[in-house]
Parts: C-alpha cells; structure tokens; sequence
C-alpha cells in the first residue's frame, strides 16, 4: 500500500515503511499497513487511468507494450518534475496526461519495456496505447454534419501532419485542418483508420445549437432598476467582452442598434466553413454579420453591455459602459438535396472554425478577456473536443475566462430529467451557467407576470430553478452548471432585421428572450463589472480568470450544498463578488506565481477574538483532459486539530476533492482563536500550478499572508 503522509522532514518512523519520495511538504511511502504514528494525507490506489473517457487499467509492475511507440504509464505517485528530466534525458516525450496519475510517452526507437521497468523505478506500469482508445465514450451527436464526417485529433502538431499523409494515401479527402485536429469525409469503415499512427481521437463531427429562445410576446416588460443602481455605479468601464453568435443587429457598425452603438470594437462575419463545402450549394458563403434569423446574438449583447438608449436608460445590460467585439458565426446555409434529409437547409453556426482557439484567439487580438459562448451541443454532460479546446486555451491564457451556457434541456420534468448537460459548458476551466425563474409568479412558458430586467443581479429575493436547465453533473461527476442567473423572459435589445407576427413589446427596439443563453449573458457582464472593480481594487493589476472564478461563486447565495453536482454553488450576486458589501471582510490571492508543484503546501493563518463566520473559494485552471489531473485540495485546520475540507457536505467536515477545480468550505458561528487555511498540491503533472483564493470573513477575523514549502527535498 502507498500512502502520501504529512512530512516530517525526518525518515518515516512508521515500522516497514519504505520512502518512495520526499515531496516538499509530503512523503510518499509505501507499506504492508497503514502507519499509525503519522498523519495520512492520501491512500494511494493503484486504480485506472482515464484515457480519452475510457478507463484504462495498469497493473502494478506489469510492463508490456510490444514494439508500440506510444504508450500509457502510471506512476508510483503525485508526478514530481525530476521524474519528466529524467524521461526527457532518454529521449521519452510526454504526449499528454492522463487522469489518474497516468500519461501517454512516445519512446525512441530501440527502447523495450525491460528498460523502463528497470530504469525508472517512479513508473508503476506501462501498456501500449492501442487503437480502440480513439473513439471517446460520448453520445452520437443530435446535431452534426452528415454522418462521413469526421473530425480526427492528433497527438501533436507533428503527428498532424504524418497523418495527413497517411489519410492522403488512403485516398481520404481532408475537409479542414487545425493545429491539432483534421476533418476528413470517409464512407468506409471507420475502424479501418485504426492502423494509423499519431491518431489520439476520432469521433463524429459535432455542431452547436443557440442555448435559448423567444417567447410569446403578451405584455409590455416592466423597466428594470437602472444599472447603477444595481451595480453601486459600477458600469464595466475598460472592459472588453466577447461573444460569438448568431449576428449583430443589421450588421452595419454604421448602422447600429442605439443601445450598442459607439462601443463595438470589431465586428466580423464568418463565412460557411470550408469543411461544409462538399454538402452546400454556395459554399463558403457569407451573409454578413446581420443578426436576421431570430435576434439571439443581438439580444445577448444588450444584456451583456446595451446602455438602454432606446428606452430612457431603463432596460440597460449589466455593464454598460464596457465594450464589445463580436463574432458572427451564423449564416443561411443551402444544403444539397443528396444531403438534405434530417438536415434541411436554413440558419446554422456554420460559421464556427475547426478549433475553437482561433475564435478566441481572434478576440483576444481586440482585447477581450471575457469571452461569451451562448450555444453548445447536446452532449449529455460527455467531454467533447470543443470542452478540451476551452480547457486548453484556458490553461495557457490564464488571464482570460469563458462564460458557457449550460444548455436547454428537451426533459422539463424533475421527475424525468437525466444529466443532460451540453458541450462546452462539460469543461472543467470554463464557467458554465443555468437559469434562474426570478418572479414568484411567473411562467416560462409565458408572460403571465413580470417581466425581469437584465440589471436585476443582486438582491433578487425568491427564486427558483428553470426547468428547463440541462443538469449536471458531468459524466465525471463533477459540478456543473457552476453558478446561477436571471434566465427567463429578459428583454433586450431586437435585431431590426427580424420581422414581427403578433403584438410587439414596447418599446418596439427590445424582444424577450429565455434560455440558459440569457444567464450566461448575465454572467458575462456581470464578469465585466467586477474585473473592472478588482482592477481598481489591486491598484492596476486585473484579476485572473481563475481569480474572477473564485470571487463570482464567493458571492453566490443559496446553494444547495447536498445538491452540489447538479445544481452548482448557487446564483450569483453581483455586490457580494464585488466585494462591496457591509460588515465582510473580503480577501483575493490571486497566486499564478511561482505556482505550486506536486507535494507542495500553503498555509494562511486566521486569527479570530470572538465567533467568526467564514467562506473560502479555491480555484485553478486545469490541464486539458476529461477529468481532472492537476489537483489541488483547500481544507480548513481549526484550533483542536479538526479538518473541514473544500466541498464538504453541509454538516460534516468531508474529504479531499479528487474531481473539481472549484472548491468551497463555508461555516458560520466558528470558535474564536487560532486556525490554519491549508492549500495542498496532490498532484501537478504539468507544472507550475496558480491558483486563486477568494475569502469572505467576518470583520472581526483576519487572514495572514501565506507561508509556503518551498525548500523542496530529493531522496
């Protein structure tokens, strides 16, 4: 049995017990029984590795891998940097990393499985990579291009390339390509690829749908409290927001909706993607960046950023004084009658690139860091390769975040409703987002009572769940949607390319609209206001993504904290992420430097005179892959040596979080005296890790800076 113990930094006492390694605050040693004389962090299970979905067992000391050039390990623990040295030393390359302590390597030429057993003595097992691991263990798409389409992931931007080749040889035509990835139209059986090398996935080609819809249009929506109001006059200055969509109001940056005009940094048009080229009629078509289909990208902006010029400054956005740079991915899409069946032709995103880093790559050039992604793919809560490519630009651009809709779910009933959450709100590094029924007397099918204005994020008074929500958790268990917001029956701004049938509102420049789309606008401008608030805070310096994470479900009210995987940490408040309320005590630590690697630890001291109420939000960005991999644990050490830990059930004191990136413990009446706020580093694969604490205390409590194990030890 391997255990990971709270270090000493003198050898283990525990009788029988072999030392492994010497992390810097941690000793991983192994032993016929658990020790008793030392304090256990961590059970070390020799459990499987999770390879694209598909759980993948290794043994202990079982070493086979034929003449493969690629192949999965496991290591003996937490993944410590001098063991990748040594690898890089003999020319090992580490393709990716898998969850459970795992890993792909691509070995040189000549090395056999003799050698890495006896070699390197950190590795617990190894196997061949093998073809039937390609296909990823998600849901046939409910949206997709006909049924030849594929998209083919590779291992590496090399890798791409040698496939390509091979694909060109088998007389397979190539569709698009990206810097990782290929789309391909193949007829045969698709198992027949299998023999390729440097293939890492193959799945179906997916498309992504609008999270949201128009509602029947009976009453006029009543004015929502203007934005100052609802922000204490913060309105989002210098910041710039994102969203890709349908299209923007004519589409014309000199013909603009009143409410947005003057504050649009860029505005593109996405032609029809060459990958639809062989199944359209025009293809590479482009339409423009007009917004007339049914106004979801229009309205999404006047939620975000609309300063309510056309209604007297009544129906505003949450920060309108911020800016906008949209991307228009919808076009009319004529579809070839051979392939027309199931798919007619109409109004697509099939504007949408290959790989999603280009979209954000493009905004980001303009500025934005916040990134609006309102539409997704029905993918029940599965990982897809639009989750791993939000994840992956997340963990390589850390000042950014992306705000996703966590989908409309086609089961209302609470009796009947399965996890039917969409893609890429299933990314562990994204900010996925459900709706929030605002008015006690409302109907989402209807406007049978108050409309609810787009400024109304703080004090919302009773509120209840959409029933249309798709829910969590993920396929892997983990918490999603994270937060809550306004999401049924919001006005906003209305394309003036859409044509009316039945009573308009008034003022006739807004449309209503409900869906987890609208939340998710909410969110992204109420992402705006407080990164505008934080930057002034922090003289200059703008939180990260993870920090802006961590204050948004700091301030969140009502969790459900036995209902965590389903139902998220609960609906946002805009003064509580603030940090402007009265009577708190609010701390950031946005820690994206030196970082943390594994075995490392964190302690924060709280000193408290009288009974203190307490809640601590951690939160980091993840390497990219269906579950987590770099793992970091938060848990609260009170004065008498009790342990409450990050995600706790309400009552208990819980156990290490093996499987989300956001972590909370929130306490009330907590005894006055001396405590400890613990960060620990359980495994970082992919070093160096940040992090960002958010902490709400009491203003009679005080949290010290932190002390770090940084005098890191070998054996």
């Amino acid at each position: 049995m391997r255990f990971l113990v709270e270090s000493t930094k003198a050898p283990c006492a525990s009788r029988g017990a072999r030392v492994l390694w010497r992390y810097s605050a941690f000793d991983l040693i192994e032993c016929d029984r658990a020790p008793t004389d030392v304090t256990i962090y961590a059970r070390l299970l020799s459990g499987p590795v999770n390879v694209n979905g598909h759980l993948v067992e290794i043994p202990a000391g079982f070493f086979e891998i034929g003449n493969a050039s690629h192949v999965l390990v496991r290591f003996v623990g937490p993944l410590a940097p001098p063991w990748q040295m040594a690898l890089w030393r003999r020319g090992i390359r580490v393709l990716f990393f898998c969850p459970g302590l795992g890993a792909c390597l691509e070995l040189p030429t000549g090395l056999l499985a003799s050698e890495l057993k006896e070699k390197f003595s950190f590795l617990d097992g190894a196997r061949a990579f093998t073809s039937e691991l390609y296909f990823r263990s998600v849901p046939e798409p409910t949206d997709s291009l006909p049924a030849s389409v594929y998209d083919v992931v590779c291992l590496s931007p090399e890798q791409r390339r040698n496939v390509a080749e091979s694909l060109r040889l088998k007389g397979i035509p190539l569709l698009a390509t990206a810097k990782h990835k290929l789309r391909i139209h193949y007829d045969g059986d698709i198992g027949e690829l299998r023999d390729i090398d440097g293939i890492k996935l193959i799945g179906r080609a997916r498309l992504p749908r609008v999270a949201g819809g128009t509602l029947p249009l009976r009453v006029a929506p009543r004015s929502s409290r203007p934005a100052q109001d609802a922000t204490n006059g913060l309105l989002g200055e210098g910041q710039i927001v994102a969203i890709a969509d349908s299209g923007l109001d004519t589409g014309s940056l000199d013909d603009m909706h009143p409410d947005l005009r003057g504050r649009i940094r860029m505005l593109s048009s996405w032609p029809i993607h060459h990958s639809w080229s062989p199944y359209v009629d025009h293809p590479g078509d482009d339409d423009g960046a007009g917004d007339s289909h049914d106004g979801h990208g229009t309205h999404l902006a006047g939620v975000v950023l609309g300063d309510g010029a056309s209604s007297g400054g009544k129906i505003r956005g949450i920060a309108p004084r911020a800016q906008l740079v949209f991307q228009s991915l919808e076009q009319f899409t004529q579809i070839r009658a051979e392939y027309a069946k199931g798919r007619p032709s109409g109004f697509y995103l099939s504007g949408k690139p290959l790989a999603l880093d280009i979209l954000l790559e493009e905004a980001r050039q303009c500025g934005a860091r916040i990134h609006l992604f309102a539409w997704g793919d029905r993918a029940d809560g599965a990982y897809t390769d639009d989750s791993w490519e939000v994840d992956d630009y997340l963990w390589k651009r850390n000042d950014a975040i992306v705000v996703i809709a966590a989908g409309n779910s086609l089961e209302t009933s609470k009796k009947t409703q399965k996890r039917d959450l969409w893609a890429p709100a299933t990314s562990k590094n994204g900010l996925a987002i459900g709706a929030l029924v605002t008015s006690p007397r409302a109907r989402e099918d209807s406007f049978d009572g108050d409309a609810v204005g787009p400024a109304e994020l703080s004090g919302l008074g009773e509120t209840r769940i959409a029933s249309f929500n798709a829910r969590g958790p993920t396929a892997d268990g983990r918490i999603k949607p994270d937060l809550y917001a306004p999401g049924v029956r919001v006005p906003g701004p209305r394309s003036r390319l859409l044509t009316w049938s039945g009573e308009a509102p008034h003022p006739p420049q807004y449309i209503y609209w409900s869906g987890t789309s609208v939340a998710a606008a909410h969110v992204a401008g109420a992402v705006a206001v407080i990164r505008a608030r934080w930057k002034e805070k922090l003289e200059g310096n703008a939180p990260s993504g993870p920090a802006l994470k961590a204050l948004l479900v700091l301030g969140a009210k009502e969790p459900d904290p036995d209902s965590h995987e389903a139902l998220g940490y609960g609906r946002i408040d805009l003064d509580a992420s603030t940090g402007d309320i009265d009577h708190k005590n609010v701390r950031l630590h946005d820690a994206l430097e030196p970082g943390l690697q594994s075995g490392d630890a964190v302690v924060y001291e709280i000193h408290s005179e009288r009974i203190f109420d307490l809640k601590a939000v951690l939160t980091w960005y993840d390497i990219p892959a269906e579950s987590l991999i770099n793992d970091l644990d938060i848990f609260l050490e009170l004065e008498d040596g009790t342990r409450i830990w990050g995600n706790h059930p309400a009552g208990k004191a819980g156990s290490p979080d093996r499987t989300n990136t956001v972590e909370v413990i929130e306490k009330t009446n907590l005894p006055a005296g001396s405590h400890r706020l613990h960060i620990y580093a359980f495994n970082v694969s992919q070093p160096p890790q940040g992090y960002a604490l958010a902490v709400s205390l009491s203003p009679e409590a005080n949290l010290g800076r932190p002390s770090h194990s940084w005098d890191r030890l070998t054996p």
